[in-house]
């Protein structure tokens, strides 16, 4: 795993571990079998609300960001071998909103609320 990436990890792994996940195992697994597919990258999809800044339903947004958030998605922002995909439920003008938030703290994601670049595959049960 190249030296970001364990960063990244590391950030992210403060943060998740509050919730007793390990994040860390996850990209490790993910970067591994990137290299073991030969594929170009691995695709990280984010949630904004209780995930990258505290939800604030009631109130006006305050972007109050989890612990290492910013700078975990900062540091994917920066690498070829990531695609970042924001997924929320919000309605489209709150989402150009926040990707333009984010776009101003460093954070650019390559999508939202979709990933044209793998195929959808449609499983027997929901023919």
């Amino acid at each position: 795993m190249a030296a970001d990436c364990r960063i990244i990890a590391i950030f992210a792994s403060k943060y998740w571990a509050l919730f007793g996940m390990d994040i860390a195992k996850a990209f490790e697994v993910a970067f591994n079998r990137k290299i073991e597919k030969n594929w170009e990258k691995i695709y990280v999809v984010v949630d904004i609300h209780d995930t990258i800044i505290r939800a604030c339903y009631e109130n006006e947004e305050t972007y109050n960001y989890y612990l290492y958030s910013r700078e975990a998605l900062q540091l994917m922002t920066n690498r070829e071998d990531i695609c970042l995909i924001l997924w929320s439920g919000c309605y489209d003008e709150k989402m150009a909103e926040y990707r333009r938030r984010f776009a101003e703290e460093g954070i650019h994601f390559d999508y939202a609320n979709e990933n044209p670049e793998v195929a959808t595959r449609v499983s027997r049960t929901s023919r």
